[in-house]
């Protein structure tokens, strides 16, 4: 199995839990995503990765993973416009 498609399947099932938190919401630890989802710590890596990407997540070394808060739609209209 490819690693990197196991990280797609894992960001993917994340995916909408983490779109529906709360903005700062603390995300589980990577020991713990990685045994409720049955695989390695690198694939969790790479999925929060790929999460972060899309910027709905944000890591922050010695603390975790965090829901970001979502941007405006990019068809909303600027103040002053």
């Amino acid at each position: 199995m490819n690693d990197d498609s196991s990280a797609r399947r894992l960001a993917a099932a994340l995916r909408a839990g983490v779109r529906a938190a709360p903005a700062g919401s603390r995300l589980p630890s990577s020991r713990a995503l990685a045994a409720a989802h049955g695989v390695g710590p690198v694939t969790v890596a790479a999925a929060l990765r790929l999460l972060a990407a899309e910027g709905l997540v944000e890591t922050r070394p010695g603390e975790g993973t965090f829901a970001r808060r979502q941007a405006a739609s990019p068809r909303a209209t600027p103040r002053g416009s």
